[in-house]
């Protein structure tokens, strides 16, 4: 299946590695549920073209990479890869006995802390307190007109809000598609609460501009009940709102969220704005 994601501009080159999907996964593969159940996924005996596991594919890239270090290597199977877990993530203990459909293992056991003891030198769960980023408050861009449905309800400076990009959300509900089937909300869709809409005057369907520091997107609201002062937009279609570079100092998590402002778009000629 070829996305646009894997097409840049014209003249640049693109290298495109099949790869089979993760059912077909050489030797078969595992995953984990939100259960801690580490499943076996027997391999499906199909073969498409050029496909290969994912898993081979970075492993014969490295090999190719530094051929004078590939004996050094090691995962040659799918069964390989799993007693290298085992090793490596000691309470994955046991995945590579796992060797038909069925067979499972769940770490930490049935229930985890049980009798209520944690897994401490005394037993007992500690809590710290995580210190939050703050949020940006101020857009070093000219303020939206006064009266705008951009400018703030008294028609003086703009209100803010915080966007972020669906990617848990969205994640397995709108990859390639139009119209997400779980919202039902299209790909420019502008999450927003009610009354956040209604003090801007906005209704469902008005199109508007999110606008932060680094770019511009274009879309049309969507009321849903999210906590105000909150948008929500897809990706990546939303991707070019957010600053680039920034990310966690501890995790290195990207940050996918920023500080926007909303610019309703003009009407065309002989056709009026959607009243509020």
């Amino acid at each position: 299946v070829v996305t646009d994601q894997m097409l840049l501009e014209p003249g640049e080159e693109v290298y495109l590695l099949p790869a089979k999907t993760r059912y077909e996964q050489d030797g078969g593969g595992i995953e984990t549920t939100t259960e801690r159940r580490v499943m076996f996924s027997p391999e499906l005996p199909r073969h498409v073209g050029e496909a290969r596991a994912e898993w081979r594919i970075l492993r014969d890239l490295a090999v190719a990479t530094w051929p004078d270090r590939a004996a050094n290597f090691g995962c040659e199977t799918g069964h390989a890869i799993r007693e290298e877990i085992a090793r490596v993530v000691p309470f994955y203990e046991g995945v590579q006995r796992l060797e038909k459909t069925g067979d499972a293992i769940q770490w930490g056991g049935e229930r985890l802390c049980e009798g209520a003891r944690f897994g401490t030198a005394d037993g007992k769960g500690h809590f710290r307190p995580v210190p939050l980023p703050p949020i940006r408050t101020a857009l070093p861009m000219k303020s939206a007109m006064p009266g705008s449905p951009g400018a703030g309800p008294d028609g003086g400076a703009p209100k803010l809000f915080v966007v972020s990009t669906r990617r848990g959300k969205q994640f397995n509900t709108l990859l390639h598609a139009d119209v997400d089937p779980l919202t039902g909300a299209e790909r420019d869709a502008i999450f927003i609460h009610p009354e956040d809409a209604a003090e801007l005057h906005l209704v469902r369907g008005d199109e508007v501009s999110v606008v932060s520091d680094v770019g511009r997107m274009t879309g049309r609201i969507f009321p849903v009940l999210i906590a105000r002062g909150n948008l929500q937009v897809h990706w990546p279609e939303g991707n070019v709102l957010i600053p680039r570079g920034v990310v966690d100092t501890l995790g290195g998590v990207p940050d996918y969220n920023t500080v926007v402002r909303l610019e309703k778009m003009a009407a065309a000629p002989g056709i009026s704005p959607t009243p509020a």
